[in-house]
């Protein structure tokens, strides 16, 4: 949802919203504001994930196991 949704969202539902039991506009304003930087921080981090698997498919970078990890695959065990 854009910020100009939004505002046309409230400019042009405004007495629906108010029989809806919506009196406090700025409460809702405030609630999809939220909800809009929830979105763009989601996507954000979908971009990121994104970008980290392309790279490890790729093998630009490697994960090396934790400290103390016993579980370490074969492949990854140096020396064999």
């Amino acid at each position: 949802m854009e910020r100009d949704g939004l505002a046309r969202i409230l400019a042009t539902h405004r007495k629906e919203l108010e029989a809806l039991g919506v009196r406090s506009l700025a409460l809702f304003s405030s609630v999809a504001r939220k909800i809009y930087a929830e979105e763009a921080r989601k996507a954000a981090l979908e971009a990121a994930f994104k970008t980290l698997l392309h790279h490890l498919i790729r093998d630009k970078v490697r994960v090396e196991p934790c400290e103390g990890s016993d579980d370490v695959s074969p492949w990854l065990r140096e020396g064999d």
